[in-house]
């Protein structure tokens, strides 16, 4: 009771986050109303301060029980509040006879290579007559052009009310983009072309965030007017602003590599290093009221530097754990560090409840728990009396403890390790402080003087421009990441239990920890050898939903053999949103790639002991005899049609169904995607009318068939 007693929020954010993570993934039931929900959760706090003036021993429970429901009914009943698709005034909801929805644009819009994409809130729906006041967020993307790249955070424009659902993935493991705007409060999407829409007003804006945009937009260009640009500009803004939208895939696919990611997402990093400076300005402010004058220049160092950092979720969540621990220092009370990082996060679960799905929430406090928990364990083992290699090995400490501390949550995610993140990471941290304080300096003194600014801004560049090669160099590295990891969530929950019973065991030196340690490492070890039995037994058939493409799979156990086009494997950026997790969760570790035109140019070809490939496209892929019929296919008459299991159609094939019933008899005809929706519309209603089984995988997803 000791130890719960001392970590009030730590204990009370377990049964908040069970709340709100029932209201994100269980189906709510129809007859819950808020209403009810908010009335409900006032008489469990009723009880709660009730069942505490109970004074008879056997019910000294009571009062704990009481209040720990009563949070997570809090919890729960928060995230339905501020969940709008479960109001009955969301858009979605209101008329399906809408000609116009109004739309207030809720952030700062970001190009594309073909379009503007913008978040907005839907305020009202109109038809010929009346007009419906709605809520609900909205993604739009818009026709590129003169008009829509001026479009601006308030700007209030009318629209077409032609919206669809986010789709949902259409390819095994890939990206649930759907679910991931969801958590944002985001379930439809439009396309509005340039005669779609047009800009009604300047709409009411939040003034914080309006100047908070317009702060940073100002900084950005002054930056740009100091001569940087490329990489160099976009690594700066990434890590001084928190802006992202310059950064190029590749140098972040670099960072990723090396694992140094972290320093290009304006984190607790960012933040501590603003209020590492501030402190040692100050630091000899030590009186009662030079304490509390150093409390408000903290904060509202912290507090400007969140703001022009456009306000980022990440940015918030440090600034509010920093301003917490300054808080504790000035009223005289020795910080807990594990009560102060869950007081941080019920805060801000308490302002928005699905920070818990987002992957920088739980990164960063996964992070911080490992530097907290492990840092001194870990720091204590190696003594150095020089002052630099000291340093160092600090920073070496903290790398180390903070990659235990995340690395399961991203394998989770991201399916790979770096390797050398602790080589990087010793040479980015040091850089990336250098790198703040003359992207301070630059700005700071652009204001006085120009001239001055440029020669810092010039150091400014080739400070970053030896961070991007450093990190260049180290994601060069032979093996520089293991690819291809996968655990699932059960699997990470266990290794974050044995990090933490052995860590109990080595400070406390008890058996029974130990005892547990092995318990759990034996159960994961036999979770692992369940998913590799799984994997070598497998044997499927994929043909994937890439836009455009024709991609089929046959895997066999551990072994692949790809059939694609050719240019879908120029397209490296498209296989690897589309078709690289897939592979990954397949646990592939050898591949053999063909392509299409090959395959339907040969004559009779045993490729592998599960595939032959016969003359006109025709294939036997395990039991399966497949014909793959497109654009080159040469039509044959004979007096049996050819009998197949499945045929394929890509490319447009120009044979008419009928006439393809002539040649084969099959028992399922697919249209794979790389065929126009307008030829899929015809064969759907020839197969419709004819009672032929389709299967279409631009509308369906992936075909996925386990042998």
């Amino acid at each position: 009771m000791k130890f719960w007693n001392s970590y009030p929020f730590f204990r009370l954010i377990i049964p908040f986050g069970i709340g709100i993570l029932s209201a994100i993934y269980l189906p709510v039931p129809h007859f819950i109303q808020p209403l009810w929900l908010i009335i409900i959760t006032l008489l469990l706090l009723f009880l709660t301060i009730f069942t505490h003036y109970i004074k008879t021993y056997s019910l000294r429970w009571l009062p704990g029980l009481f209040l720990n429901v009563f949070v997570l009914s809090t919890g729960y009943t928060l995230t339905l509040v501020q969940t709008d698709l479960y109001r009955s005034n969301h858009f979605s909801h209101v008329t399906d006879g809408s000609e116009l929805m109004v739309v207030r644009i809720s952030e700062q819009p970001s190009e594309r290579a073909r379009s503007v994409r913008a978040f907005g809130k839907v305020v009202m729906l109109k038809d010929s007559i009346n007009e419906f006041p709605t809520i609900g967020k909205i993604l739009i993307y818009l026709e590129k052009d003169s008009v829509s790249q001026t479009l601006k955070y308030g700007d209030i424009i009318v629209a077409k009310a032609i919206y669809n659902h986010v789709p949902s993935p259409s390819n095994p493991h890939q990206f649930d983009y759907q679910r991931y705007l969801s958590h944002s409060g985001i379930y439809h999407q439009t396309w509005l072309g340039s005669n779609d829409w047009q800009r009604i007003k300047k709409g009411q804006v939040n003034p914080i965030f309006s100047l908070s945009y317009k702060a940073r937009d100002i900084m950005l260009r002054t930056l740009e007017e100091q001569g940087l640009d490329g990489n160099e500009f976009a690594v700066v803004a990434a890590i001084l602003l928190g802006y992202d939208d310059r950064m190029e895939p590749e140098l972040r696919n670099h960072y990723a590599g090396a694992g140094a990611l972290h320093v290009l997402c304006v984190s607790g990093l960012h933040v501590g290093i603003i209020f590492m400076i501030v402190s040692v300005l100050l630091k000899k402010l030590t009186s009662k009221s030079g304490r509390i004058i150093k409390f408000l220049i903290l904060l509202g160092s912290i507090g400007m530097y969140a703001f022009i950092t456009g306000l980022a979720p990440s940015v918030l969540r440090a600034s509010v754990m920093f301003s917490l621990f300054t808080w504790r220092e000035l009223i005289g009370k020795k910080s807990n560090s594990y009560n102060i990082l869950a007081a941080s996060a019920f805060i801000l679960l308490a302002y928005d409840p699905y920070l818990i799905t987002k992957v920088g929430f739980q990164l960063s406090y996964s992070a911080v728990i490992g530097i907290i928990s492990l840092y001194d364990l870990v720091y204590r083992q190696l003594i150095f009396k020089n002052a630099v290699l000291d340093y160092f090995w600090k920073l070496a400490a903290i790398s180390i403890v903070a990659q235990i501390g995340t690395s399961p949550l991203a394998i989770f995610y991201f399916n790979q390790f770096p390797l050398y993140f602790l080589l990087a990471n010793i040479v980015v941290i040091p850089v990336v402080w250098l790198i703040v304080y003359s992207g301070i300096a630059t700005l700071i003194v652009a204001i006085v003087s120009l001239q001055l600014s440029a020669w810092i801004a010039k150091v400014l560049y080739y400070e970053v421009y030896f961070l991007n090669m450093a990190v260049e160099w180290v994601n060069k590295l032979p093996q520089a990441r293991v690819e291809g990891l996968v655990l699932n969530f059960a699997q990470v929950i266990i290794i974050y239990l044995v990090i933490i019973f052995l860590v109990r065991f080595l400070v406390a030196k008890e058996g029974k920890y130990g005892v547990i340690t092995l318990s759990l490492l034996l159960i994961f070890t036999a979770s692992i050898t369940f998913q590799k039995m799984k994997v070598i037994e497998q044997n499927k058939i994929i043909v994937y939903n890439v836009k455009g493409y024709s991609a089929i799979d046959l895997v066999m156990g551990q072994d692949l053999i790809s059939i694609a086009d050719s240019s879908l494997l120029l397209d490296q950026k498209t296989v690897d949103f589309n078709i690289k997790n897939a592979r990954i969760y397949s646990g592939i570790h050898k591949q053999k790639q063909l392509i299409f035109e090959e395959v339907m140019s040969v004559e009779d070809t045993q490729i592998d002991g599960n595939l032959k490939v016969y003359a006109n496209g025709v294939i036997q892929a395990f039991d399966k005899v497949i014909a793959i019929l497109n654009d080159k296919f040469q039509p044959f008459f004979s007096d049996k049609p050819l009998q197949v299991d499945w045929v394929i159609l890509q490319k447009n094939c120009p044979i008419p169904l009928d006439q393809i019933g002539k040649m084969f008899t099959f028992e399922r005809v697919i249209f794979d995607s790389s065929n126009t929706p307008w030829r899929a519309r015809q064969w759907h209603r020839y197969c419709t009318d004819n009672q032929v089984p389709f299967f279409d995988v631009s509308q369906s997803g992936a075909l996925v068939v386990t042998l």
